[in-house]
């Protein structure tokens, strides 16, 4: 008996033994594919609008701004809007006739943006009260860059203005012209670099002006198309290299210091790159989302969607992901290494404006054409 209830015994443990591995096993592999789900769920959702629109929607672009407890926003119907990041509480509003398409510039005190009703605004960030106003007397349709205390930005004639940031006062301006073929509705937001601004212009030029004149250094034509060559798409400067890309044209990488072109890849866009590291994220106007390293183009990968998705917005990051949204259809979040979609949302209406990412929170803000602001958490 003593024999038999010793084998049992051993029989036992090597059983229990194989079924404890096999259930570690299994929950090591749910762990491993919960840890690689990505997933955007909606945690509020907020109309920026001050009264129900019942006419014609078009394409929001204006891209939502973080900073601290507070997201702002602006739509292009009537104004500006503050929420809590925490609950879509609003804290103020700004009503501006026929809206804000510009997206935002901010300091320490005041948020400033262009307006489509003619006027570039200076507003405190803090209660929405108005600071200052420059006429510009054209839609303003350009990002404002703050630089050394000095507000760029370029209007809906092609000009670029300097503006001093604390009273409104015009340094410089640098007027490009309008240009003589057809051209997309939309401006560069203007790139700081050491003694010189970076701009593009709908001509098909990106220029290199003296930050304290703004007299001419150089000028690049990065289209040589005969309609929509605009250069929409903002510049972006790192060290010697600039990157920027004509909208029906291709993407460059120029030198900085006399614009010459070190390589070309042949899809336009009206968006900026995302630079990470040695690589960098394009949004192209071909349906494609491309990661390529940033010193000679070369491609790493690819991710393309249909074109009835419409016109993909910037790139954002976030940890591993990839964030962007289609003017006709969804968030969507792709794998950083390989551009494999891991997750999307559907908000209605598309999205046409930039994602904004909370780092700290993983929280991301978008904005549709339906004017709504959304916040999703990334899981």
């Amino acid at each position: 008996m003593k024999r038999r209830q010793s084998v049992f015994t051993k029989a036992s443990r090597l059983k229990l033994a194989v079924s404890l591995f096999l259930a570690l096993a299994l929950v090591n592999c749910s762990t491993i594919e919960h840890a690689q789900k990505t997933e955007l769920e909606r945690q509020w959702v907020r109309s920026t609008l001050g009264a129900e629109n019942y006419g014609f929607r078009h394409s929001e672009r204006t891209a939502p701004l973080i900073e601290n407890q507070t997201i702002y926003q602006g739509n292009g119907l009537d104004g500006v809007v503050a929420f809590s990041q925490e609950n879509g509480r609003v804290k103020w509003r700004f009503d501006v006739k026929n809206g804000v398409e510009s997206g935002f510039g901010i300091d320490d005190k005041a948020l400033y943006f262009g307006a489509s009703d003619g006027n570039f605004y200076s507003i405190n960030k803090f209660s929405g009260k108005i600071i200052w106003s420059f006429p510009t007397r054209t839609e303003n349709l350009g990002t404002p860059l703050i630089h050394q205390g000095v507000v760029y930005f370029i209007s809906g004639n092609n000009v670029l203005y300097a503006l001093d940031s604390k009273t409104g006062k015009q340094l410089w301006i640098y007027n490009r012209g309008d240009a003589s073929s057809l051209s997309i509705r939309g401006a560069t937001k203007p790139a700081a670099y050491k003694n010189h601004i970076y701009a593009g212009f709908s001509d098909g030029y990106l220029v290199a002006l003296s930050i304290n004149d703004g007299s001419l250094s150089w000028e690049r034509k990065l289209s040589n198309n005969i309609k929509f060559v605009d250069v929409d798409a903002s510049p972006v400067v790192e060290e010697d290299l600039i990157w920027s890309a004509s909208y029906d044209g291709s993407l460059y990488c120029l030198s900085r210091i006399d614009g010459q072109v070190q390589w070309r890849y042949d899809e336009g866009s009206s968006v900026a790159v995302t630079i990470d590291k040695d690589n960098l994220y394009f949004a192209s106007l071909n349906n494609n989302i491309t990661l390529l390293n940033k010193k000679n183009g070369n491609l790493i990968w690819k991710y393309n969607f249909d074109e009835e998705k419409g016109i993909p917005t910037q790139v954002v990051l976030h940890k591993n992901l990839a964030l962007f949204g289609q003017s006709g259809g969804a968030l969507i979040a792709l794998n950083q290494k390989d551009g494999k979609k891991l997750a999307y949302y559907i908000p209605g209406q598309g999205i046409s404006a930039t994602p904004a990412v909370d780092q700290a929170r993983s929280n991301v803000y978008i904005f549709t054409n339906q004017a709504n602001l959304h916040k999703l958490s990334i899981k």
